[in-house]
């Protein structure tokens, strides 16, 4: 972070005035808002902004290694926090390493800012470097599908009013981007006066007749069952009473894995890819009612396992009404909050608990090995190493997953209690775990296991150099098979036959942990995962590497992901 002393731009104070910069008054008026954590990497365009940050007391600067990455522990930390993060960016290369975040972004709902910088096309007829409008990269046409809005601040005298003009009536689950060419930022003005306040979503008014509906439709199944998406997290306990309430078996989707506890009676763990064998064997006959909480219902969510058919009564919840009927029909679409939905079911008396629904289908195991937390098979198989993992840890710890052939393990094996569970299916990017991971350590402290892959450490591994300077308790457990494994399983069921290229030979993780100044430790069998180990390693409140060598043959067969895209293919 920048020194006060050192700033890159120096106020011009008039007497009796307030004069600064306008850089300087926008992350003021960000703080009043209660907006005070950054991520981002500097650059000139941008550096009045980091000069800003600098001279505002109480604000964070977290200086990650990527912009791609700094969106993704922006994500990480809105989802531990709950409070909207901003990542700050140069012109050019800054802005457009931004688009696959942003899109993760508002695939998740998540309403971050991007703050860019610009260089300065408006003044001049010259062809410039890093140009960020319509002759250049054209960053409002470029990003408008992946944000809610691209808004220009190149008025200097009225930037601060546009901003919270912008900011009170922006939406509350999409990305924007704010524009802050070199020249607006850079000038000083006095401070505005100006009014500001979030404009909260309005409430959403159900019809009393529509409840009522619903409620007796769902006391009259025979075969009911709730879905509970990624959408619905933030009301998880408000979800809970409900479960209770009403007494249906119920599944959540990949993405909102363990947002109600996997141990509960009625639970039949989650649904899509790497379903269990408990969610397949209730839908085996559909279910007469589909109770559906904050689920956009995309192939992530459902895999091979189609939750209706044309005589099940569908009850979407969602806040994004293009989400309906888009899978399914529905008997009922609502529109609205979960909250708003869910406390109003809860005024209606409680039902009978309907554990007859699957008491028999819970004798069974949900997993596709039995007894797979005492298999000793070496090479140690991807499916211990997650039972060590878990049985090692804490019931705090957290487990964050990237996108790789290890996701689908951790899916299907872990059983998560207290929500202690993130992965990033709005977009599947490689090394989004890592971010997230990163951020969410950093917005609330916990312990964390970020369970990724060799293939997308060598993506986005070096932001562990940002653990390490914030000192942050993440173990990173790579799944090392020297390839990219769910490319080379997903092609010989594709093509019957070895992927031609992506074998990347192993590489010593542990010997990189070395180098960088922290510990690391190569894990080749069974039980080498222990209480000991870990209680060891977070208690040191930095990161550390686990070289997990797995047996890379074993794969999850009906996971649901080569099986969609050998459909999408026709075939």
């Amino acid at each position: 972070m920048l020194r006060a002393q050192d700033s890159l731009v120096q106020p011009q104070l008039s007497s009796g005035k307030h004069m600064d910069t306008v850089a300087k008054f926008l992350v003021e008026e960000l703080y009043s808002l209660g907006i005070d954590t950054y991520f981002g990497i500097p650059g000139g365009p941008i550096c009045t902004i980091f000069d800003a940050i600098d001279r505002t007391p109480n604000t964070l600067l977290i200086e990650s290694k990527h912009e791609t990455a700094a969106i993704f522990e922006a994500i990480g930390y809105y989802k531990a926090t709950g409070n909207v993060p901003v990542v700050v960016v140069s012109a050019g290369p800054g802005i457009t390493n931004c688009l696959t975040g942003l899109a993760s972004a508002k695939a998740l709902r998540i309403p971050l800012i991007v703050i860019s910088g610009d260089v300065s096309w408006e003044r001049t007829n010259n062809i410039l470097l890093q140009n960020g409008g319509p002759e250049g990269i054209d960053i409002e046409k470029t990003f408008e599908s992946h944000t809610e809005k691209v808004l220009r601040l190149s008025d200097a005298d009225t930037a601060c009013q546009q901003l919270v003009n912008f900011l009170s009536t922006r939406k509350a689950n999409a990305p924007t981007i704010i524009v802050l060419p070199l020249f607006a930022g850079k000038a000083n003005i006095e401070k505005p006066e100006i009014i500001s306040a979030f404009q909260h979503d309005p409430t959403h008014v159900i019809p009393q007749l529509v409840l009522d509906k619903i409620f007796y439709l769902i006391e009259g199944s025979k075969k009911p069952l709730m879905v509970i998406g990624n959408g619905a997290r933030a009301d998880r306990f408000q979800i809970s009473n409900l479960i209770n309430e009403l007494g249906i078996p119920f599944v959540t989707t990949a993405q909102a894995k363990g947002v109600i506890s996997e141990k509960h009676p009625l639970s039949l763990r989650h649904i899509g890819l790497a379903s269990t064998k408990w969610a397949k064997a209730y839908l085996a006959e559909k279910p007469d009612v589909l109770l559906v909480l904050g689920s956009d219902l995309d192939d992530c969510s459902i895999g091979m396992n189609e939750l209706a058919d044309d005589n099940t009564k569908v009850i979407h919840v969602d806040i994004n009404g293009k989400v309906f009927n888009r899978r399914y029909k529905n008997t009922f679409s609502i529109e609205s909050d979960i909250k708003t939905f869910v406390s109003k079911m809860l005024n209606f008396y409680p039902m009978t608990f309907r554990l007859d629904l699957i008491e028999e289908i819970k004798k069974e195991s949900p997993w596709a090995v039995d007894n797979f937390e005492n298999d000793l098979t070496i090479p140690i198989g991807p499916h211990r190493a997650l039972a060590d993992l878990q049985n090692a840890s804490s019931k705090d710890v957290r487990f964050v997953t990237d996108i790789g052939e290890h996701m689908l393990f951790s899916l299907h094996y872990l059983t998560i209690e207290n929500n202690n569970f993130s992965i990033d299916l709005g977009l599947g990017s490689m090394g989004s775990g890592i971010g997230q991971a990163i951020g969410m350590c950093l917005g609330d402290g916990r312990p964390t296991i970020c369970i990724c892959g060799d293939g997308g450490f060598q993506m986005h591994g070096f932001e562990i150099l940002t653990a390490i300077k914030h000192n942050l308790p993440i173990v990173f457990a790579i799944f090392n098979d020297a390839r990219y494994n769910m490319v080379h399983h997903g092609f010989q069921f594709q093509f019957g036959r070895e992927v031609v290229s992506g074998e990347t030979g192993y590489i010593d993780f542990v010997k990189i942990a070395h180098a960088l100044g922290i510990d690391g430790y190569k894990v080749t069998t069974p039980g080498q995962i222990s209480p000991i180990l870990l209680n060891y390693y977070f208690e040191q409140s930095k990161p550390v590497i686990l070289d997990i060598r797995i047996n890379k043959d074993i794969c999850l067969v009906g996971a649901g992901r080569d099986e969609a895209l050998k459909s999408m293919g026709g075939s």
